[in-house]
């Protein structure tokens, strides 16, 4: 499985000693189980601080992370900005959920919570999952990142 983590959440990620809500995605990483899909390029990239990109560019040497070809994060989320039912300023989420086929994502954002649950706004085959918080734990195990 594939999982995205947003901006708004990336003090998690950082945080010393880690966080109870990422805890979880600490040890479905180390277990193998998935990886985290991100992209320096974008908005998504400049949403980033140097620690994050620092942290992120370690769980991908680690073989913990994924990133996302720059050109066609462009393109996708300039077509997902033009979905008129979507509702955030998160494009290029949706985008890397898309190319990805990510269907787990990490947020705080309410708007971005209901577009990455609206079949309208993320297409395919599965229905987008929000992992809130430690409570969420179990939904780590459920969902394979299928392209």
């Amino acid at each position: 499985m594939c999982l995205i983590i947003d901006s708004d959440r990336f003090f998690n990620v950082l945080s010393e000693p880690v966080s109870e809500d990422f805890r979880p995605i600490v040890n479905w990483l180390h277990r193998r189980r998935g990886k985290l899909i991100y992209s320096f390029s974008g908005k998504y990239g400049k949403e980033l601080n140097d620690n994050a990109k620092i942290r992120l560019a370690q769980y991908k040497t680690a073989g913990y992370a994924e990133s996302v070809d720059e050109s066609k994060l462009s393109e996708y989320t300039e077509e997902v900005s033009k979905n008129p039912s979507l509702v955030s300023n998160d494009a290029h989420i949706i985008a890397l959920a898309l190319i990805s086929g990510a269907r787990l994502l990490f947020t705080g954002d309410s708007d971005l919570m209901d577009d990455f649950r609206n079949r309208k706004v993320l297409t395919g085959k599965k229905r987008g999952k929000i992992y809130s918080g430690s409570q969420n734990a179990k939904l780590l195990e459920t969902y394979k990142c299928e392209k």
